[in-house]
């Protein structure tokens, strides 16, 4: 069974303050806004603003091997928390 995105949105906060934002749809990252270049790459690197570097990073980040869609589920449904970053979170809205 292939879990699918249909169109969410992510918003990568530190301490509330908007940091970097994307569109994530099945395999495919788009809308990628920054609004804090120093910020953002230390998040998400630049080289991993893409589906499979996004997917990589958050199993990383959270110590696990979900894929991509299942990761996005929990982080809806439990939030989101790494102690590698203590002050990110992670929004999701559908679009």
């Amino acid at each position: 069974m292939t879990n699918t995105i249909n169109g969410q949105k992510l918003t990568f906060l530190i301490s509330d303050d908007p940091v970097l934002s994307l569109m994530v749809t099945d395999e495919i990252v788009t809308d990628i806004q920054v609004e804090s270049d120093f910020d953002a790459d230390i998040i998400l690197p630049k080289a991993k603003r893409n589906y499979n570097g996004l997917e990589r990073h958050l199993q990383y980040l959270l110590a696990t091997k979900k894929s991509l869609p299942e990761i996005l589920d929990q982080i809806k449904e439990k939030g989101f928390s790494t102690p590698i970053h203590y002050n990110l979170r992670i929004d999701i809205t559908d679009c």
